[in-house]
């Protein structure tokens, strides 16, 4: 092996941690350098599941010659961001229009969330849709199922098991080695779900997923709780210096005893 591909939002991107010991403190830096592998990281903060399906997808389909010999390493966001494209469509794929800290440039998509969707969405909701002749060419009645924000939550976190459900099967299809984990559960303030990262997904969709070659943190579901829980958080609530050598320890063991590298 001689690469490390990393996806994710803030939480592999390091935020905060450039602040302090700077981002080879984070997990996937720490990781990449006890491996001996190149580090390859797309993650962004606020990115969410759309976007790190897409940009992995997008990231294989130009780097054929790289896969095979490619760890992929990826952190799941929280399910109710999403990603709109509102660029010119010429721009949609490599273009970027703003420089940023962590990752590649932003290429022309815009992060949001469920809640700014539903905002948005009730504002327009049976919205007429006129040609240039004065003639109703359609409404908006399709916002009518949109009935309460957890509806629309639901939704988001079975888009994120189906992209789960769509990567794991590429991969063991394709035999390339990965490692998968949940960087957050949903939070209350966002949602009326419980605090764990796929529930109220329908079972049945769950069931598909791999949980077998799913990074797990024991009694917790995800990497910010069992560090919050044991290590602590950086004032804006990432996980901590402490926290990221601990997980890259964790992902190195993991890693070796499953004979990935």
């Amino acid at each position: 092996m001689k690469y490390l591909y990393v996806n994710g939002c803030s939480v592999a991107a390091g935020q905060e941690l450039e602040l302090t010991v700077g981002l080879e403190g984070r997990f996937a830096s720490l990781t990449s350098k006890k491996l001996g592998l190149e580090e390859i990281n797309e993650a962004v903060p606020a990115g969410s599941n759309d976007r790190i399906f897409r940009k992995i997808f997008s990231w294989i389909a130009n780097n054929q010659d790289k896969i095979n010999e490619t760890i992929f390493l990826i952190q799941w966001s929280g399910p109710n961001r999403m990603e709109v494209f509102q660029g010119n469509v010429n721009e949609y794929l490599n273009r970027p229009y703003k420089k940023q800290r962590f990752g590649p440039d932003i290429v022309m998509w815009d992060r949001t969330t469920e809640g700014d969707f539903y905002d948005w969405a009730q504002k327009v909701k049976e919205l007429k849709v006129y040609t240039e002749d004065g003639l109703v060419r359609g409404t908006n009645y399709w916002f009518n199922a949109l009935n309460y924000l957890k509806e629309l939550t639901r939704g988001s976190v079975e888009r994120t098991a189906r992209h789960i459900i769509a990567l794991q099967n590429y991969f063991e299809n394709n035999n390339l080695q990965y490692v998968m984990f949940h960087g957050f559960h949903l939070a209350d303030p966002v949602t009326n779900l419980e605090e764990k990262a796929l529930f109220e997904a329908d079972k049945e969709l769950t069931a598909l997923i791999d949980h077998d070659n799913f990074l797990y943190f024991g009694e917790y579901e995800d990497l910010w709780s069992w560090s919050k829980k044991y290590y602590g958080l950086m004032p804006e609530s990432h996980p901590n210096e402490a926290a990221n050598e601990a997980f890259s320890d964790i992902l190195v063991e993991y890693i070796t005893e499953r004979g990935i590298i």
